[in-house]
């Protein structure tokens, strides 16, 4: 074991993280969601995580088991159900239609071709991320007791 290793952890490790180092993860992605998530009906590239995504759902999975707070419990499951917006594969670009980003300088002819581009470029992402986002809820259906008082059940 080297001096890194013994000073900071080794990364390697696999098995739960400790409910700081949770925290920490779930405030990293928060920051991430607040400052850089895909755009409503776009997708993003895992690779934009700051964890991996399988640590992230355990980190807040571990959270919302020991959070009391209802609203803290609701934005926890709203977090947890985003990270189907993040898949693999999907590039540097954000893929999907932002309608912040389009270019209202362009004719309505040159709109509607972009607008169709961007929809056809989610027809690869969406059953993607559909499947995703309903694993994740049953995760939480299944993880959290009061998923359907807090209005999870969707």
């Amino acid at each position: 074991m080297n001096f890194f290793s013994r000073m900071f952890g080794d990364k390697k490790k696999t098995g739960l993280p400790s409910p700081a180092a949770s925290d920490v993860i779930v405030a990293d992605f928060g920051n991430v969601i607040a400052t850089r998530a895909p755009a409503p009906g776009c997708v993003a590239d895992v690779s934009e995580l700051p964890y991996p995504k399988k640590d992230i759902r355990v980190a807040i999975l571990i959270t919302l088991a020991l959070t009391r707070d209802q609203k803290m419990q609701q934005h926890l499951m709203n977090a947890y159900v985003m990270l189907a917006s993040w898949q693999v594969g999907v590039g540097p670009t954000h893929k999907g239609l932002d309608a912040t980003k389009l270019d209202r300088t362009k004719s309505a002819q040159e709109l509607a071709k972009e607008v169709l581009a961007r929809t056809d470029e989610m027809k690869k992402w969406q059953p993607l991320m559909d499947a995703d986002q309903k694993a994740l809820l049953d995760d939480l259906r299944t993880a959290s007791p009061g998923f359907g008082k807090l209005g999870g059940n969707q």
